[in-house]
């Protein structure tokens, strides 16, 4: 069926939108500079919009990423601010401003090797690169 699964009610313009890694909650990001929480295991037509919103952005938020272990929300803002969110207790852990307005987040991941080491002096040196001629 053509049918949508359900639809969101929000009180702003949605800037963006992600899911947690457990795909239990959506986190909006509205034109308000608010991140909404949206329970998607609450069934029915439409979801509404908890009234839990995680403020401190004065400008829309533009990018949201939940990270890969799903214990952290980043959020960033036209205000030039990018905000570290305990997935859990829905509170900001961090604040990074920068000089202008962020548009895009990626997590990166570390290769397993740094993972397991314990100071800069242990890291093996990288090997040097192939020339490629074109």
């Amino acid at each position: 069926s053509k049918q949508p699964l359900f639809t969101i009610a929000c009180d702003t313009y949605l800037t963006a939108i992600v899911s947690d890694c457990n795909e239990n909650f959506l986190f909006v990001g509205g034109g308000d500079g608010g991140v909404t929480v949206v329970a998607l295991s609450a069934g029915g037509a439409v979801a509404e919009a908890s009234s839990l919103v995680m403020e401190g952005h004065t400008q829309p938020v533009t990018s949201l990423l939940c990270t890969k272990q799903g214990q952290l929300l980043l959020s960033a803002s036209e205000d030039g601010s990018v905000r570290a969110w305990d997935v859990a207790s829905r509170m900001c852990v961090a604040v990074t401003d920068v000089k202008g307005p962020v548009s895009a987040m990626l997590e990166l991941r570390r290769p397993p090797p740094l993972l397991h080491t314990k100071s800069a002096d242990e890291l093996a040196p990288l090997a040097a690169l192939r020339r490629f001629n074109s």
